[in-house]
């Protein structure tokens, strides 16, 4: 019996769309709790969409009940605000629409289906295969082309036989090459949206049209991500290339052992989960200094991004604000038209008397903006400025004892008891807390020096902070602690 499925008209593939990783606690059973949380942390980042049990959320792992509750869970955390995909390719075809029809009864809106793994079908072979899916499936599919992972390309010629199936409605591209994409975006059309699978060209695909990216980076770093989108696909090229350049690092990260290695490496130090499942080791010792490293470069580039959108956001409503004049303003130019042009008048050579494109613009004091010109401009955190600020705080901040477990729970406690000081977010594993204080966003940093703790402030690009704001709550933090 053929089940086409149709797309929900609410939910739309687009913008950053996250791969999520799968939190398993010490033991190896499902980290339920954190499963919660990072769904969570993506709603809150402004993610697009996630994908359940895709390649980063190790599906090939997961026992078919497992597979159940992840997405059971998912679907209600998201609370149909944003689409949920489910990874549901398999090796065969039969196997395939079997768990793709598992994926509906659990309540995904997609399936990601990925090419057969291993068996390395034909061409034509690959055609059949996901026609037989998006017959039989029950979602609508998205397909997935990983040649890297299943020895199997899915060419573009392929595609172009598959875009005009009413149960086919997007592809996943992993390929970087730009002449890939290009050949992919001219199938581009209404119902079917090109995605990149490749997080360091994502930018220059979106830049060319490509509606969106599945991530496997926007775990660690949803509002990032989404800030990248967001800008790409307002075509702004500049922009792109700053924010790329900071994400360079993080990019080369990511590919230094096998997916989902790397990104779990920093999902944990954020408190998401405890490892991988076998075959999958956790990340090796070589690896793990930069890793530490970067966790407080993914924190510093978060922070930057939710400062980002909200002097967007604000720069958005003051424009609006701005545009709601216009009608009244109009108005009033009208009255004074029919009441007599005389009174703008300033003689045959002012302003007035120039043609329209050639008068100066002229802008209320109240109406200007702040400039944000510097807003995405995160400096080098690496090991050099890391210890040249830890030097500088270490002036002027002050030491308690303890554990810095110890430590941060006490600093918590008295932050929160600091008349103005508002907390905006928490990493234990990091030892920050990011506060606004007076006017002033910037972290409190906690590092465990020997048997004593190191308290001190940077500001929320990683950089050393020791402003009178900072030396102010340095002083009423260390008071409050008994100091």
């Amino acid at each position: 019996m053929r089940r086409i499925p149709t797309e929900s008209p609410t939910l739309h593939l687009s913008g950053s769309i996250t791969a999520l990783a799968t939190p398993f606690l010490a033991s190896g059973e499902l980290d339920l709790q954190a499963w919660r949380a990072l769904l969570q942390q993506q709603i809150d980042g402004g993610t697009q969409g996630v994908v359940v049990a895709g390649s980063t959320g190790e599906a090939a792992a997961l026992s078919d009940e497992e597979y159940d509750t992840l997405l059971r869970i998912a679907v209600e955390e998201v609370r149909g605000r944003i689409p949920v995909l489910a990874g549901t390719g398999q090796m065969n075809t039969a196997r395939t629409i079997a768990a793709t029809r598992r994926a509906e009864a659990g309540g995904a809106q997609f399936a990601l289906v990925v090419t057969p793994p291993y068996v390395r079908p034909t061409q034509a072979g690959l055609l059949a295969h996901y026609r037989a899916v998006a017959d039989q499936g029950g979602l609508p599919v998205v397909l997935y082309n990983v040649p890297g992972r299943t020895g199997c390309d899915l060419l573009p010629e392929t595609v172009a036989a598959l875009v005009d199936h009413p149960g086919i409605v997007g592809i996943k591209e992993a390929r970087a090459e730009p002449e890939r994409m290009a050949a992919l975006l001219a199938l581009r059309r209404d119902g079917f949206a090109i995605l990149s699978g490749d997080d360091p060209t994502a930018g220059r695909a979106m830049l060319a049209g490509a509606d969106g990216l599945i991530s496997v980076g926007s775990n660690a770093l949803p509002r990032t991500f989404r800030r990248l989108c967001d800008l790409a696909r307002a075509g702004r090229a500049d922009a792109v290339a700053a924010l790329d350049a900071q994400l360079q690092e993080i990019y080369g990260f990511l590919g230094v052992e096998s997916n989902p290695i790397p990104v779990k490496a920093l999902l944990q130090r954020a408190g998401f989960g405890q490892g991988l499942r076998l075959p999958l080791l956790p990340l090796s010792a070589p690896h793990t200094a930069t890793a530490d490293r970067l966790a407080t470069l993914v924190q510093a580039l978060e922070a930057q991004s939710s400062r980002d959108d909200l002097a967007a956001r604000t720069q958005e409503n003051s424009m609006r604000h701005s545009s709601s004049l216009v009608r009244p303003l109009a108005l009033v130019l009208l009255v004074v038209s029919v009441a007599g042009c005389s009174w703008f008048k300033k003689g045959a050579k002012g302003d007035y008397a120039l043609a329209p494109e050639a008068r100066p613009l002229e802008v209320p004091p109240d109406l200007n903006l702040p400039n944000t010109s510097g807003a995405m401009q995160v400096p080098n955190v690496g090991p050099a400025a890391s210890s040249a600020g830890a030097a500088t705080n270490a002036a002027g901040g002050f030491t308690v004892g303890g554990s810095r477990d110890e430590a941060f729970t006490r600093v918590g406690e008295a932050l929160a008891g600091i008349e103005g000081v508002a907390i905006a977010s928490r990493a234990q594993l990091l030892g920050t807390y990011d506060v606004s204080y007076e006017g002033s966003d910037f972290l409190v940093r906690l590092v465990q020096n020997g048997d004593n703790v190191q308290v001190s402030t940077v500001d929320p690009r990683g950089v050393a902070a020791n402003g009178p704001t900072q030396q102010k709550l340095l002083a009423a933090l260390k008071t409050a602690l008994g100091g």
